[in-house]
């Protein structure tokens, strides 16, 4: 069961991240008073076109559910990987992802990795990205609410 409630006007301002098939970045100020700022090309049609090119998944709740189950530590290079711990000097944990699929540059690291692992880094890229932009143009706009809307944005609920 979903629960529904208004902030009123004290939600404003707010940036609302539409993540369809890239994502767009909109600050709104009012009910009628809205701009795009930003955007970007790494949304959802980056996730199930690279998934559905690699013939993985036939629907995208099929993608999101796999994700839930997969480690993308198997395919994602870590902070610890590169460094054999935390990156103290930047601040940086050890298990802070550094490289998406770093870890299958060679072909013989693939081995271990299966279509659920390789969903949960696709979807954690596409995810971390668009958080990072969101924190950056949201300092950059002096906002401190950010709203996620768009396709199967739902399904992540479970992750």
């Amino acid at each position: 069961m979903k629960n529904y409630f208004s902030l009123g006007n004290s939600i404003y301002p707010y940036l609302l991240l539409n993540m369809r098939s890239g994502a767009s970045f909109i600050r709104v100020d009012g009910p009628n008073n809205y701009r795009r700022v930003a955007g970007t090309s790494i949304g959802v049609s980056l996730l199930w076109g690279i998934s559905r090119y690699m013939g993985l998944f036939k629907d995208p709740t099929e993608l999101c559910a796999a994700a839930v189950r997969g480690d993308s530590s198997k395919i994602d290079m870590s902070v610890g990987d590169i460094y054999g711990g935390d990156y103290k000097g930047l601040n940086l944990p050890m298990n802070m992802i550094a490289s998406s699929f770093g870890r299958v540059q060679n072909v013989e690291d693939t081995n271990e990795v299966n279509k659920d692992d390789i969903a949960r880094s696709l979807v954690t890229l596409v995810a971390a990205n668009n958080v990072i932009f969101s924190k950056i143009i949201a300092q950059s706009e002096k906002i401190k609410r950010v709203i996620w809307i768009g396709s199967h944005i739902d399904t992540l609920e479970y992750m």
